[in-house]
């Protein structure tokens, strides 16, 4: 769905935040992927249920997952890691991804932070998380595209928040910051408060709806997702289904 609420365009000034990154001329979009360094004690409300161990193993998967779709479309994006958290178990886990430090804050101030960054040196910005490893393919979002249309875009989440948002201009920092975030309305409270601070902005949410793993009950619909998908299902998803249907009997 396409919604009318024009956005102001990010000045020179706005997408200036810094140089701690090198302009890349060759990719309109930069895509961020927020994640915590494994071993550093993230997806805590999983972990409650589930156990450290468990669970820090199945986020090296969503890991894994991560970096083959940050990189399955190189030609048309430029992949990031945006990174938090410290650890001593893996010395490098990033790859050869280029990584964005997250800045100590709220949500909303790591994401206001990291999106500006990515404007600094591309046309268009994208965020996601980590915590959906069978999202679709970056090639079929065409999310470039939908950015000519579009001033931001929004991937809609099960639990009413979002997995991607990506945009062609720079949002106010304090629209961010408004936004309660792990609510049932975080989505459409991001809208309200965007429209109301930005007059004339356009907004995508038609991407598809996709269901995060925050809790242990989460675990087996994406099983079975995965499982329904499998033949076309990267060699990382594959690996998380395999290493999901050996532990079935502890999905509930």
């Amino acid at each position: 769905m396409l919604m009318k609420a024009m956005i102001t365009p990010a000045t020179a000034a706005d997408r200036l935040i810094g140089d701690s990154m090198e302009s890349d001329t060759t990719h309109h979009l930069g895509i961020a992927m927020f994640a915590r360094t494994p071993g550093s004690g993230g997806k805590s409300r999983l972990a409650s249920t589930w156990g450290r161990e468990r669970t820090d193993i199945f986020y090296e998967h969503c890991l894994r997952c991560g970096a083959e779709w940050l990189q399955a479309d190189q030609e048309a994006a430029k992949p990031y890691w945006a990174v938090t958290g410290a650890s001593q178990k893996i010395s490098n886990p990033w790859g050869s991804i280029k990584t964005i430090e997250q800045c100590a804050g709220s949500l909303g101030a790591r994401m206001a932070q990291i999106s500006s960054e990515l404007m600094q040196n591309h046309q268009y910005w994208c965020l996601v998380g980590t915590d959906i490893p069978q999202m679709p393919p970056l090639t079929t979002l065409q999310i470039s595209v939908r950015l000519q249309n579009a001033d931001i875009v929004f991937g809609p989440s099960g639990d009413g928040g979002f997995w991607l948002i990506a945009g062609s201009c720079l949002i106010p920092e304090e629209v961010w910051t408004k936004v309660r975030y792990s609510h049932a309305d975080t989505m459409d409270q991001f809208i309200s408060i965007l429209s109301k601070e930005v007059v004339g902005v356009t907004i995508d949410t038609s991407l598809p709806l996709q269901y995060d793993v925050d809790l242990e009950k989460d675990l087996l619909p994406l099983r079975r997702e995965l499982k329904a998908n499998r033949h076309c299902c990267s060699p990382a998803q594959q690996q998380l289904l395999q290493w999901l249907e050996s532990h079935e009997a502890g999905l509930r």
